[in-house]
Formats: C-alpha cells, structure tokens, sequence
C-alpha cells in the first residue's frame, strides 16, 4: 500500500478557536455525567461514578484552555477533518486513510 503525501498551505490551517473547544468540552462532559450516573446505580462503582460527574461539569471550562493552541485541516485523500496540536503543527496522518498530511 504506497502512501501518499499532500502538502497544505499554512493559511488553510484554521485554529479550533473557543466554539470549536467548548463545543467538543460540552459533548465530553455529558458523556462524563451519563457514564457517571450509570456508574453511581451500584453502591460500590459510586466511587468512580461521582468523580466522572464532577469532571463533567467542568469540562466544557477546561476544554477551551486545553485546545486554545489547537488547529484543525481535511485530509487532502478522504477529505476528513484532521485536529492537530502545536507541537506536531507539520506533518499528520489521517487516521482513516493513513495519508501523510504537511503544512508548509
């Protein structure tokens, strides 16, 4: 299977920006909430289950400090969205399709 390489133009790079982060921090943190309360039905898996429901009503205040430095691209084969940091901001692989992805 040959890997294909596309090259992006830094000025198509988009940052994820608060909505992006808070939105992401909102659908964590009901996941968190439901997982915890199915967890707190039994006495004993009450000790996970309150610690999740308390980590998901903060989440969507800490996600946008978590992603503020975050910045999202498509693949330039599958046309998926690709969500990358700062640290690897020049070179990704799709998941999905397993194409190399630069911004120059």
């Amino acid at each position: 299977m040959e890997n294909k390489e596309f090259v992006h133009d830094i000025s198509k790079v988009k940052k994820l920006g608060f909505k992006g982060a808070f939105g992401l921090g909102l659908l964590a943190g009901f996941l968190l909430i439901v997982v915890g309360a199915l967890l707190s039905f039994t006495v004993i898996l009450a000790i996970i289950g309150v610690p999740l429901i308390i980590a998901g009503i903060f989440a969507p205040i800490i996600a946008p400090f978590m992603y503020k430095n975050s910045y999202h691209l498509r693949c330039g084969k599958c046309n998926a969205w690709l969500l990358i940091g700062k640290n690897n901001l020049y070179t990704k692989v799709c998941r999905k399709c397993k194409t190399i992805n630069k911004v120059s």
